[in-house]
């Protein structure tokens, strides 16, 4: 075993032999860092060298070798690189790096981490390369599979969202903003997409916030409940970055054509401005995250920012709190 910097998490290639077991890996990155962890995914640089591998910072077994990165647009693959930020101190650390896998036009759609450990990434095409499929990729243990998404149109693109019994689920939403936004459940293992039948189960006690596009039955000898989220989102309305809290509650953000943006208590109804520094937030979020403890997390960037922060959001007032910049794609939440 190769001893590497505690200072740091680990960037690891999965590639020709490097055996990296990835769950194993996120496990351990979350037990070193107590509190809040958020992972985000975002495509890497183009690389010559399909086995990119870089360095490791944490204690790990790695048996990838150093090679530096080589910018080469004849080769328009690129990885997906996975990082991690802590809540608690705003700290940045890139967990693992796959091989070239994106493929022209290819961008990151959703992401989700499952009950198991499995990093499951949602992907589609922009409109010039639309005649590539949907796909999900998993990373698990020390291999990195892909697979076509089975149940998602050509002009449609799949969010994933992290259920709080451990299920992944998913919106499939049009490219071009119009029609209804199903939700589904999400296979990673077959790819398969599938309209949701079955309600999801909470281990939690007492009673739901409820409203007529939601029902909680309870089970106080289980201490569990039953919750049935409904088959679509409302087609009136552009709701994104849907997630789905530990007490039932679903939230998501609303963006009116000038930009500016609420946030949406799904299932009670409610309805507050987003607001940054007294101003009301103009340019939406590229993700949204709901902790164990029930509190929100955003990523997002001001109109013409860079790079993309972080953000504590009050969902009683629609403040935020600014924590530190996480220049991803879009986030899931890491434990």
């Amino acid at each position: 075993m190769e001893l590497i910097s505690r200072r740091r998490f680990s960037q690891i290639a999965i590639a020709s032999g490097a055996a990296v077991a990835i769950s194993s890996l996120i496990s351990k990155s979350v037990a070193q860092t107590p509190g809040v962890v958020i992972f985000g995914v975002t495509p890497g640089t183009v690389s010559s060298d399909a086995s990119l591998n870089v360095d490791s910072d944490d204690v790990v077994e790695s048996e990838a070798k150093e090679n530096s990165v080589v910018e080469n647009d004849s080769n328009p693959k690129k990885p997906v690189v996975i990082q991690s930020f802590n809540v608690s101190n705003g700290q940045t650390k890139t967990v693992t790096t796959t091989q070239a896998i994106l493929g022209k036009g290819e961008f990151v759609s959703g992401f989700a981490v499952s009950i198991t450990g499995t990093l499951v990434v949602a992907t589609s095409s922009i409109a010039a390369e639309k005649n590539s499929s949907s796909r999900l990729i998993t990373l698990k243990d020390n291999s990195v599979e892909t697979k076509e998404v089975s149940g998602v149109a050509k002009n449609e693109s799949l969010d994933l969202i992290e259920l709080p019994d451990g299920s992944i689920g998913g919106v499939v939403k049009n490219e071009n903003g119009t029609g209804s936004r199903e939700i589904v459940d999400v296979e990673p293992e077959s790819g398969a997409v599938k309209k949701k039948t079955t309600p999801t189960i909470l281990p939690i006690k007492g009673s739901l916030e409820t409203s007529s596009s939601i029902t909680s039955v309870a089970k106080p000898e289980t201490d569990t409940q039953a919750l049935e989220i409904p088959s679509e989102l409302p087609s009136d309305k552009e709701y994104t970055n849907v997630v789905v809290c530990p007490d039932g509650n679903r939230y998501a953000f609303l963006t009116d054509f000038q930009g500016d943006t609420s946030l949406v208590n799904i299932t009670t109804g409610k309805t507050v401005k987003v607001t940054f520094e007294g101003k009301v937030w103009n340019n939406g979020f590229s993700g949204l995250v709901c902790a164990k403890n029930n509190e929100l997390y955003a990523l997002g960037g001001r109109r013409y920012e860079t790079p993309k922060f972080m953000h504590f959001v009050d969902k009683e007032t629609g403040s935020l709190k600014r924590l530190g910049p996480f220049d991803v794609a879009t986030i899931t939440l890491g434990n």
